[in-house]
């Protein structure tokens, strides 16, 4: 096959669905006139059952006003193509979300007007995009809970009468409570988050608070460890 043939040929034989209509000047519809494999396939249908019989008929009839909306106007304004996401419907009653490239070919002579639509199944790919939404709805609310749950743990920790401080894996300060510093430090100011525990009981051993620690701070700091 020629590459002329290949051009000549092109809507035979693309992979994707591709129906011509006609309409007359004044309609909104186009009458069907030809289509490809991929869309009596996409469609279930054959090429008979579609002869003739307006464009509309692939679509959801749930969401023709819509579809409408967005035609029409291009339509109006003499836009040579248009680009719209619709649902459609096949033979068996199923529906499903396609992508609809609308090329426009207008005939001065009568009014009326061919066009070319090419339809691309985009199902799947909403419903990745949904369940990607989803998922992200669900980690926000996660996030939202575990942050409240936090915020409940500061406020119990702190009415907490005695010293007491919550460290990460890798022993360093996450949060204390308000009886901390004055208990370990002989001081209000906390220790800032993040510390390492090494530095907590170093400040602690100088501060006089203990009394065990007193002349031998280094070996109080590593029983303490």
């Amino acid at each position: 096959m020629q590459l002329d043939d290949i051009i000549a040929n092109f809507a035979t034989l693309s992979l994707d669905a591709i129906s011509i209509g006609y309409c007359p000047r004044g309609e909104t519809w186009a009458r069907h006139v030809w289509s490809n494999a991929p869309f009596h396939e996409m469609f279930g249908a054959s090429e008979l059952d579609f002869k003739d019989r307006r464009i509309e008929l692939v679509f959801d009839p749930d969401g023709l006003d819509e579809l409408v909306s967005q035609v029409r106007p291009a339509i109006e304004r003499g836009d040579s193509h248009l680009q719209v996401e619709a649902w459609a419907r096949r033979q068996t009653g199923e529906k499903f979300r396609v992508n609809a490239s609308i090329a426009f070919y207008p005939l001065d002579a009568d009014g009326g007007r061919y066009s070319l639509i090419v339809y691309r199944d985009v199902t799947q790919v909403r419903e990745r995009d949904r369940a990607a939404e989803q998922a992200l709805v669900e980690r926000e609310a996660l996030a939202s809970e575990v942050m409240a749950l936090q915020d409940r743990l500061i406020s119990a920790i702190g009415t907490l009468p005695g010293p007491l401080a919550i460290g990460d894996k890798d022993f360093r300060l996450v949060v204390c409570n308000s009886s901390f510093a004055p208990r370990m430090f002989g001081r209000d100011e906390p220790p800032e988050p993040g510390s390492r525990l090494e530095e907590v009981l170093d400040k602690a051993s100088t501060s006089g608070q203990f009394e065990a620690a007193l002349g031998r701070e280094q070996e109080w700091r590593d029983a303490a460890v």
